[in-house]
């Protein structure tokens, strides 16, 4: 198919495909295409942008959507237009062009045959459009240059993309001077075989002409590895390169997202594509999209998950079992605990080897809000990233009680997630210190008082044991507890009120793998309800002695080994958790045998960072058992900056689908970190919103890290099963189904009547174009939005 409408849904330029000369007439010649033709040539030149708008040299993408597309058709649209020289009246500029358009049809038409001829039409206002059959052996600049000579015709050197639209004239003989029923046909085009004396090296450009021959011949390990992750891609080996049938760039995006760029050099993964793919290796995207994933992700870099790992032993010939016991390796069960003694240590100082191979997240931002700066001063360089997300949990559980309206409308509160992933003696107890230390002047007392109220109620209970008078427990509202253990998990539930706050900071995550396996307080209930500020039942014994519900607004440190923490994520009962924690690794410094030196602060530079935290401690003790909504419109402002930089990068081709999919919670993890600052400081800072960002840009490049992979697998595999239930459940086809891309109010009458059902037909229509099913497009014409199976069909 080499002939698309293109439509905006919803901001997007949407392709439709137009499948026969009589819909394509159709849409020329409707009401308003020549009312708007009308209005372009009188001088309107808005007008000519509202008239039906086509591309011929592309295939969109998957999604039916054009922005971003790198897949060519069979055929390529051309531009030819003239510019009147600077200075011309309208009379002159009209008499110039005149005589420039001269002449320009019967050219075209006489290499009709050597051009490969599909569509030449009168442009609305100063030239032509014309489609020509694609030589699949040039680039579409290289094909564009190519008939330009050929014609000796210069074409719109700002019109050179595969995405570029064309507006349509009339379908009258003036207009559409020459049309080819070929450009509706869908088939497949033959490229040109490589001559058999050329090689993959010839084919592809080698910058470096000292490359040494393993680089740049594919070895036959290299060339199996590739096969492999073709198939765990869900592709077939021997159908990726195939001219006009499927996605290049999307085909090799989706084996480089497998890991296949871990298991060989940049130099050998040209190779062996210009060996499998020698049509795509060829051009100019390819070597782009290769470069941009060592570059960017460090391709070749980092910890290999367990399909990888098998991939490269098969690869190898040899058993999948390496030297390096790899994290990935117990991901999806829960562990009974984490490595122990001497080789646990060395496994986990093995995996965080692995794991910190080619990371690189962004730096701190150069300045901090003064709170921050204050809060981990003390404490070494290395160590301040992994201390500032650390220090904005305890201070979203001081902040407990403000809260603010995210972009999708719903409430939420200063509560962060974070899982601090590191091996034996590499700074967690860095983290310790902080939570002490910032919970020293605000939680600890807090506690201190609420647990003495507990005893003191509790002596006085005991002492009128048998009076009518017994006052009532005393249920104290806490705010951190070090563990959760089943029973301390059964002690949150029990005591914990109407927006209580519980600070839960686990040495290690083995303990919060243990909480999961109590029977009734179930831990990844608890915590998904706490990050969405959901009601839950509040249980005392069992299931059955649930008598309350309680609003839990949790803020999680969690940290181990590379093992216990993303066994924790991980695992099967907490996959939802994945998403809701902000990853930490903690950074791979050499071993030093002088250890690192907390500096305290001043005198006066302590008692400023006390003073602060005790003021926003202050702040929400005022709120009582009630909650402050505050305003953030700049911190609202930049996530949406930032969501529309990844659209942005998604459309490019940039992101696969699982980082896209991953950046669903880092806009709550920027905005739930700005809170306590706006609440303690009344405004938002540009400090604040700088390091908001910051926050969002960390974590999502260490969740892109350590979870894309996983969730690629993730999503490959429910698309698989969702193919198989739609294939196994076949339904009655609807009537729009049956009806084409353009029909029109006799058409749809003539089938409703076939059907057996009645002719009257303008209030269903009506209904239809309210629902989105269909569009007026002119007097009795319709458009078909329901489009369903493959939109190239």
């Amino acid at each position: 198919m080499s002939c698309f409408q293109v439509i905006t849904q919803d901001g997007h330029k949407m392709c439709f495909p137009v499948k026969t000369r009589e819909e394509y007439m159709a849409l020329r010649n409707s009401r308003a295409n020549l009312a708007n033709l009308r209005r372009a040539r009188n001088g309107y030149e808005p007008a000519k942008h509202n008239l039906v708008q086509m591309n011929y040299s592309c295939l969109p993408n998957d999604d039916g959507s054009l922005k971003g597309t790198t897949r060519m058709s069979t055929v390529v649209g051309m531009d030819i237009d003239f510019e009147a020289p600077v200075g011309f009246s309208v009379q002159e500029q009209q008499a110039w062009l005149t005589k420039q358009m001269e002449g320009v049809p019967e050219l075209v038409l006489s290499k009709k045959e050597e051009l490969g001829l599909m569509m030449l039409e009168r442009s609305a206002t100063k030239g032509y459009h014309l489609a020509f059959r694609r030589r699949p052996e040039l680039s579409q600049e290289e094909n564009l240059t190519w008939a330009s000579n050929l014609l000796g015709v210069k074409f719109d050197d700002k019109a050179k993309d595969i995405t570029r639209v064309f507006f349509s004239t009339s379908a009258s003989e003036e207009d559409l001077i020459y049309l080819s029923d070929e450009i509706f046909e869908v088939k497949e085009v033959k490229v040109p075989a490589l001559p058999p004396e050329a090689s993959a090296e010839e084919v592809k450009e080698v910058k470096d002409d000292t490359t040494s021959d393993i680089n740049s011949q594919p070895l036959e390990t290299s060339l199996t590895a590739f096969d492999l992750c073709v198939e765990q891609a869900g592709l077939k080996p021997g159908a990726m390169d195939v001219w006009g049938e499927h996605n290049w760039h999307s085909n090799l995006m989706a084996v480089l997202s497998v890991g296949v760029g871990k298991l060989m050099s940049r130099e050998q993964l040209l190779a062996v594509v210009a060996k499998r793919l020698p049509n795509y290796s060829q051009t100019e995207d390819c070597k782009k999209l290769i470069n941009y994933f060592y570059d960017n992700y460090n391709a070749d870099k980092g910890f290999m998950s367990t399909t990888l790992r098998e991939i490269n032993a098969k690869a190898q010939g040899v058993s999948p079992r390496g030297n390096c016991p790899l994290v990935a390796e117990q991901l999806g069960s829960v562990s009974d605990g984490g490595p122990k003694g001497l080789e646990g240590a060395e496994e986990a100082d093995r995996d965080m080897e692995c794991l910190t191979q080619g990371w690189n997240p962004p730096p701190l931002p150069q300045k901090l809000p003064r709170f921050i700066a204050l809060l981990i001063k003390p404490f070494p360089s290395q160590y301040h990233p992994m201390l500032v997300v650390t220090a904005c949990v305890i201070l979203g559980t001081i902040a407990s009680h403000f809260r603010s309206i995210y972009l999708d409308g719903r409430t939420i509160a200063a509560n962060l997630y974070a899982a601090i992933i590191a091996g034996s003696g590499k700074g967690k107890n860095w983290v310790t210190m902080l939570v002490e230390l910032m919970c020293r002047p605000t939680l600890q007392t807090w506690d201190d008082q609420e647990w003495r109220k507990v005893r003191e109620n509790q002596e006085m209970r005991d002492k009128m044991a048998n009076s009518k008078d017994k006052p009532a427990k005393y249920h104290p509202k806490f705010r951190i507890m070090e563990t959760m253990s089943k029973t301390s998990l059964l002690e949150v539930q029990t005591n914990l009120g109407e927006n209580g706050m519980v600070l839960c900071n686990y040495t290690e995550s083995d303990e919060l793998a243990n909480a999961s396996r109590t029977q009734f307080s179930n831990i990844s209930v608890l915590l998904r309800k706490a990050w969405d500020l959901a009601t839950h039942r509040q249980f005392f014994m069992s299931e059955a002695s649930c008598n309350t519900q309680c609003r839990l607004c949790a803020a999680i440190l969690l940290t181990g080994t590379p093992k216990s923490v993303l066994t924790r994520l991980f695992s099967d009962t907490e996959n939802g958790m994945m998403q809701r924690f902000i990853p930490l690794i903690t950074p791979n410094i050499k071993r030093t045998f002088r250890p690192p030196v907390f500096t305290p602060l001043s005198a006066d530079e302590e008692a400023e960072r006390d003073g602060l935290l005790v003021n926003l401690w202050q702040k929400d003790l005022s709120l009582g058992d009630g909650t402050l909504m505050l305003e953030m419109p700049k911190t609202q402002k930049m996530i949406q900056a930032w969501y529309d930089e990844l659209e942005e990068r998604y459309n490019d081709g940039e992101l696969t689908e699982a980082e896209a999919d991953l950046s669903h919670r880092v806009g709550q993890f920027m905005q739930r970190a700005a809170i306590p600052f706006v609440a303690l400081y009344g405004e938002e800072q540009k400090e604040v919103i700088d390091l908001g960002r910051w926050l969002g840009d960390f974590a999502y490049y260490n969740i892109c890290h350590i979870f894309a992979t996983r969730v690629s697998q993730d999503i490959k595999e429910s698309e698989q099963m969702l193919q198989q239930n739609v294939n196994e459940r076949p339904t009655v086809e609807p009537l729009l189904n049956r009806m084409p891309s353009i029909f029109t109010i006799k058409q749809f009458r003539e089938e409703r009547i076939r059907q057996g059902q009645s002719g009257e037909v303008k209030m269903i229509l009506s209904r239809y174009c309210k629902k989105g099913k269909i569009e007026r497009i002119g007097i009795g014409m319709y458009r078909n939005l329901k489009v369903t199976g493959n939109m190239l069909l």
